[in-house]
């Protein structure tokens, strides 16, 4: 990994061929000597700039990939988390569902990182309608990546904090500035159904929370946040070959040692549709047990994990609240965060949400 931020790629004083051959150098490609060129290509994105960097050796070099994908990333709100992501908190890991990455830097609220390109054997999967096979994917890939860090001394070790209810503070004193805007909304609307089940996940569910961390501290791993379908890359084969999670970028309110299962609650709680969530839910969950149970975890029961499933899908209550926070992205963005809410809702009957609330008390 090097000490300078790439933000131009077609600045020589940045990137450079020498450049380029020396990352790939020191990730094993030995053909990096034949490079004699390479093309920049800049690609659409979003909250980043991308760019697909052709690689042009002096002959065919099957040593040599094809391409590179660089990301360049300048925001206020993103820490060097996603640079630490590929480049530090799994590093000496085996078969976890990273793509491979040849340099990354941050500094100063900017980062780059040069990835493996997978653009022509995989694709995200916004499109894709979930199935047993899909579900049974991501989940595999999803308890891969928290095995690696799973229990308050794998997350210690790469400078987290454990899960402590100091972390939960930190989080709901964020979150928590939305829900009274939206309860509020939806008071107006004259959804007074809507707005007893969050009023009554609002209020109990941080008690509860709480209770957790303090029965269960170790039962804990360093998640994702954001596993949603543009984040998760399939193969465009429809099946086989390797699931890739990319684009971890918390933000500093954002839990970061947590239970496991909220990874999984957040996808399918707010991305997939409840018919989708009701059929595939439990396959998705018993497969993630399977898998981290082989490879770590073996204290992790069955019924805790469903409990805490259960936990974490009342937490997407906080996703819809969230963006309340701020007036100008309450009116905005009220199209997602009313399906957010919309969906929570249903989770939250489907799950018997209200049971295990009261049974806490």
């Amino acid at each position: 990994m090097s000490n300078t931020v790439i933000r131009d790629p077609n600045d020589a004083d940045q990137f450079s061929l020498d450049r380029l051959r020396s990352c790939l150098l020191q990730a094993g490609f030995s053909g990096a000597g034949n490079l004699e060129s390479y093309d920049v290509e800049q690609m659409d994105a979003t909250n980043a700039s991308m760019y697909k960097i052709r690689l042009r050796p002096d002959a065919p070099d099957a040593r040599l990939p094809r391409s590179l994908i660089l990301k360049v990333c300048r925001s206020q709100e993103f820490g060097p988390s996603e640079v630490y992501y590929y480049g530090r908190d799994y590093r000496e890991a085996d078969d976890i569902p990273l793509l491979a990455c040849y340099d990354a830097a941050f500094e100063d609220h900017a980062y780059h990182l040069l990835l493996e390109d997978v653009s022509d054997s995989h694709r995200n999967s916004w499109e894709l309608s979930p199935n047993s096979e899909y579900a049974a994917q991501v989940a595999a890939a999803v308890a891969k990546l928290h095995s690696c860090r799973w229990g308050p001394d794998r997350i210690k070790e790469v400078g987290y904090p454990e899960m402590d209810i100091s972390q939960l503070d930190r989080y709901l004193a964020h979150v928590e500035r939305g829900c009274a805007p939206l309860l509020e909304e939806l008071m107006q609307e004259g959804r007074h159904d809507l707005a007893a089940v969050a009023r009554l996940v609002f209020d109990k569910l941080p008690a509860v929370l709480r209770r957790r961390i303090r029965q269960f501290p170790s039962l804990c791993t360093l998640v994702h946040g954001d596993i949603n379908p543009g984040n998760i890359l399939v193969p465009k084969s429809g099946s086989g070959g390797s699931v890739f999670l990319i684009d971890r970028q918390p933000f500093d309110w954002s839990l970061l040692s947590w239970f496991g299962p909220a990874d999984l609650a957040y996808l399918t709680v707010l991305f997939w549709e409840p018919e989708s969530r009701r059929k595939l839910e439990r396959d998705l969950l018993k497969t993630y047990h399977q898998v981290l149970s082989g490879r770590c975890a073996a204290d992790y029961r069955w019924e805790q994990l469903w409990i805490d499933y259960k936990l974490s899908a009342m937490q997407c209550f906080y996703v819809a609240a969230s963006w309340c926070i701020d007036p100008t992205e309450r009116t905005e963005m009220r199209w997602l965060w009313r399906r957010e809410l919309e969906r929570a809702v249903l989770a939250f009957q489907d799950l018997q949400g209200g049971e295990l609330l009261n049974a806490a008390e």
